[in-house]
């Protein structure tokens, strides 16, 4: 086992620290950016996508109410 390259992590017998095993993460602020942009997309088909079955059903419950 390596140095602790970090201070908070524990060092236990037989156990890797997540240091040792995950390089640093780099442009942070990019995957973040990514992250919140795929989110923002999924969030925006879902409820299009819901709308859109919405007003299918609600289309159709218009027409047959108004048959009888």
């Amino acid at each position: 086992m390596t140095a602790m390259s970090d201070p908070d992590e524990a060092v236990l017998p037989g156990f890797i620290t997540e240091s040792e095993v995950l390089p640093p993460s780099k442009n942070l602020g990019v995957r973040l950016l990514a992250l919140l942009i795929g989110l923002g997309l999924l969030v925006g088909v879902s409820a299009a996508g819901g709308i859109t079955v919405f007003a299918a059903v609600m289309s159709f419950f218009v027409r047959l109410a108004q048959a009888f």
